[in-house]
């Protein structure tokens, strides 16, 4: 076993060397493809910004009487000096900030804040482009740009993280770009640095844009957030379990990843001279030691573009100690294998002792075993078990015995039994018919209580209803009957009388209506009939009733619709309702636009009726279908009861269908209506 000890330690030593090797080889590998993936997504970053500068120039370049008309600028004054171009947050648009350093309207700032207007649609582009991006400007050198997607400059400045007399020359996202610090006129890479807005911390991408004469008039940066790049180096996954990623930038400083054990492992030390460097023949591997006497694997790929270094630090013994468990492991097994061996023999030895006992207790023990469980089992209620006869000695004898004793006791049992059974089945019968008894009267009283309270609710409205346009009728009478009034004054009152007397008997059909639809289902008088007939009679009638208005009706009807087991003069008033709405409630002065559609999907017919109106708010939506409801916004002028759409959900619902109700304010209100396409059973209408 010693020499096996040995031999598996030499084993051990050379693979750990092989597998340390192939690890670090294929981690290099990720490391280096990632480097360059960040490096690409830098690159189309560069890109986009050369693309703009060109553009940029262009519309620079341009002399007055070759530029098309300017989009205009809405700025507004700041109590603190600055100007802003508001912009909805909704709106997927850029704006204007001037800073209160600069004059504001006045000369070439204004006019040239109007051209980079014309790069609006270029900025939106290169974010739609570039996920990783946060911001696109164009900063003029009088401390003034043009941002997307839009900034909230009253809250940075509240926040205090924008100064409102902001000087852009100050900052390293402007001068970086200025003639001292790129002569080139190249893509120029910030450090990451604290932004002047909410962002937090962003690494920025600068060029330079000159006029036709050699002018520096501004930059175009593109601004990229640190978190986005932490999140993104995070998830990188590496095969060993204490290993993690981070980026450092020229300086050393930690740019992206976990800050916590980045500085818990090189305490401040990175990227100075490091002790115990090993490096491989490309250089980019190094074994770091930290205080605690703890080794890492420090790999190491750059990314030129910004001066960054991307590394992979990986603690060695979390490499080579699996390797150790695993010849550690084998070797257990060895020792184990002897061990089996032996144990193997000495149950050999007890099995056969174990055989021989058995033999013995078999002839004499086992049938008084049997006999003794036979009664204990017999004495907790399992009667009728019957033990095998093996032998007709006293034991047999005995044994014959207490199965006859044990088959008499199971008979008098299952007797009783029997009668006991058939007594609780009366029992459970009778128990059954006295809670369906019960069932029924609850039932009852609760249709009964629900009954009472709508009656209570329906004279309440109706009092309440009839009792506004009968005071007014009475007020519009008693002035014409004590004033001496004008034909035209009397005529104007005569017919407001006539306005409010027809609003009493449309409440007063409605009701009548809806009273008859709290019967059951047989005032349905049904019968096959076309659906698309129904829609197209209901839009004729509307049609004829307001031929004062302009009503535009767009029809799409599935060929082939089958026909419908309905009630066609009631369904024809839930329709005629539906689009009654849809022009009473149209949009003043507006003309009214109807879309009908009816198609089939899983044996239903689905109608649906859109229009243009004023709409319901969300909140009001889920109050339609109540009686004598209606809009606050609906003028006093246009008649009717508030019970049209609990007339057309009855309808609906007596046909077994379902009605869905959707609307925005201003846009207009969508009726779904579902119709089952077979005869379903009755519904009832309470």
């Amino acid at each position: 076993m010693i020499e096996v000890k040995s031999i598996y330690h030499q084993l051990t030593d050379e693979q750990i060397k092989k597998t340390t090797k192939e690890t670090l080889d294929q981690n290099l590998a990720y490391l280096e493809m990632e480097a360059t993936l960040i490096q690409q997504d830098f690159e189309k970053v560069e890109k986009n910004l050369l693309l703009l500068q060109k553009q940029s120039e262009y519309v620079f370049s341009q002399a007055p009487g070759q530029l098309i008309s300017l989009p205009k600028i809405s700025l507004v004054n700041h109590p603190l000096g600055f100007y802003w171009e508001p912009v909805d947050r909704h709106n997927d648009r850029a704006n204007i900030f001037i800073s209160a350093h600069a004059k504001a309207k006045t000369g070439l700032i204004y006019k040239d804040l109007q051209k980079t207007k014309q790069l609006e649609p270029l900025l939106k582009q290169t974010i739609d482009n570039e996920s990783t991006l946060k911001a696109v400007f164009f900063i003029l050198s009088e401390s003034a740009w043009i941002i997307y997607p839009a900034m909230d400059a009253p809250y940075e400045v509240a926040i205090n993280k924008l100064p409102p007399d902001i000087i852009v020359q100050e900052h390293e996202f402007y001068y970086m770009a200025d003639k001292s610090h790129n002569p080139e006129k190249t893509v120029k890479w910030t450090k990451n640095y604290n932004d002047v807005t909410q962002w937090g911390r962003v690494i920025t991408a600068l060029v330079p844009v000159y006029l036709p004469d050699g002018t520096f008039r501004g930059v175009i940066g593109a601004d990229v957030p640190i978190n986005k790049i932490t999140t993104r180096i995070e998830s990188l996954s590496l095969d060993t379990q204490n290993a993690y990623a981070f980026i450092v930038d020229q300086d050393g400083t930690l740019v992206a990843g976990n800050e916590d054990r980045f500085n818990r492992q090189f305490q401040s030390t990175f990227p100075l001279k490091l002790p115990h460097q090993e490096k491989t023949s490309n250089g980019t591997q190094r074994i770091w030691t930290d205080d605690a006497g703890e080794q890492y694997y420090i790999l190491s790929a750059e990314i030129p573009n910004t001066k960054w270094t991307l590394h992979f630090s990986i603690p060695k013994n979390d490499m080579i100690q699996p390797i150790i468990l695993q010849t550690d492991q084998q070797l257990s097994n060895k020792l184990n294998r002897f061990i089996h061996r032996l144990v193997l023999f000495l149950l050999c030895t007890s099995g056969l002792l174990i055989i021989l006992s058995y033999a013995f207790s078999r002839r004499i023990i086992r049938p008084v075993k049997q006999l003794t469980k036979a009664i204990q089992q017999n004495a907790s209620g399992m009667h009728g078990s019957q033990i095998q006869v093996h032998s007709y000695d006293e034991i047999g004898q005995l044994t014959l015995t207490f199965n006859e004793m044990s088959s008499t006791i199971h008979q008098l049992v299952k007797q009783l039994k029997l009668r006991a059974d058939m007594l609780e089945e009366k029992v459970s019968e009778r128990t059954k018919e006295l809670a369906h008894s019960n069932e029924q009267l609850l039932h009852t009283l609760e249709r009964l209580k629900h009954s009472e309270q709508a009656r209570t609710e329906l004279i309440l409205h109706v009092s309440h209803d009839l009792k506004t346009p009968l005071t007014k009728i009475k007020g519009f009478l008693q002035v014409i009957k004590e004033y001496d009034l004008s034909e035209i004054k009397q005529k104007e009152y005569v017919e407001l009388v006539l306005l409010q007397t027809n609003h009493i008997i449309a409440l007063i059909n409605d009701l009548f209506e809806l009273s008859s639809l709290h019967v059951d289902d047989l005032h349905f008088e049904k019968e096959w009939y076309p659906i698309d007939f129904l829609v197209d009679h209901a839009i004729e009638m509307e049609c004829k009733v307001h031929s004062d208005h302009s009503i535009n009706i767009t029809k799409t009807y599935e060929e082939e619709l089958p026909l419908l087991f309905i009630d066609p003069k009631k369904m024809n008033r839930a329709f005629t309702n539906i689009l009654s709405n849809a022009v009473k409630y149209a949009k003043p002065n507006g003309d009214v636009s109807i879309q009908c559609s009816i198609f089939m999907k899983n044996d239903h017919c689905y109608l649906i009726f859109q229009d243009n109106g004023i709409g319901i708010s969300n909140e009001n939506v889920s109050q339609i279908f109540d009686p004598f409801y209606r809009d606050e916004r609906i003028k006093h002028e246009i008649i009717g009861s508030g019970m049209g759409m609990s007339i057309v959900q009855k309808i609906i619902t007596g046909h077994g269908g379902t009605i869905d109700v959707k609307s925005k304010i201003n846009e207009g209100t969508i009726v779904t209506i579902s119709l089952p396409i077979k005869n379903p059973s009755p519904t009832k209408i309470y």
